[in-house]
């Protein structure tokens, strides 16, 4: 009984120490995790910056700059250098200055440019596309609540 007893005192010292080892280990491990979420944080704040700073600054040549009517509302968006801003009867609607996020410019092969960008302020995300050649500009937005809009507009200045 005593050999019996000693061998279960050396079995759970030996799966003690077993476990005190795969702890150092999983604390070492929390450790590592802990240090490169910290290192995501600080890459996602610069990548966030990096997107706001490229939406303000929509440049001449990758997407055109202007004025293009929403003939449905009589309404004109404004692309300009430093900024993107929505007018209605000549009165300032919107301002999207520092309020966008997902900003991407691009295009394709068959000349197609295309900005696509997120508003949390407004609930939308949006889409203007133009062929390379055109100067009309094609507007399609998705609000959050799943409804869609879509609009040619003309160019007006």
């Amino acid at each position: 009984m005593k050999k019996t007893a000693l061998i279960l005192l050396m079995a759970l010292m030996a799966l003690s120490y077993v476990s005190a080892q795969n702890l150092g280990d999983a604390a070492d491990a929390v450790k590592d995790t802990k240090e490169m979420s910290d290192e995501v944080a600080a890459d996602t704040v610069e990548m966030g910056d990096a997107v706001n700073a490229a939406a303000e600054e929509i440049k001449a040549g990758t997407f055109p700059l202007g004025e293009w009517l929403d003939p449905n509302y009589d309404a004109v968006w404004a692309f300009q250098n430093q900024n993107t801003m929505l007018y209605q009867n000549d009165e300032l609607v919107y301002n999207f200055k520092g309020m966008i996020s997902d900003f991407k410019v691009g295009g394709d092969v068959s000349g197609m440019i295309e900005v696509k960008f997120r508003c949390d302020d407004t609930g939308r995300s949006y889409t203007f596309s133009m062929k390379k050649d055109s100067t009309d500009m094609t507007m399609y937005f998705m609000k959050d609540n799943g409804l869609d809009y879509t609009v040619v507009m003309e160019k007006v200045k």
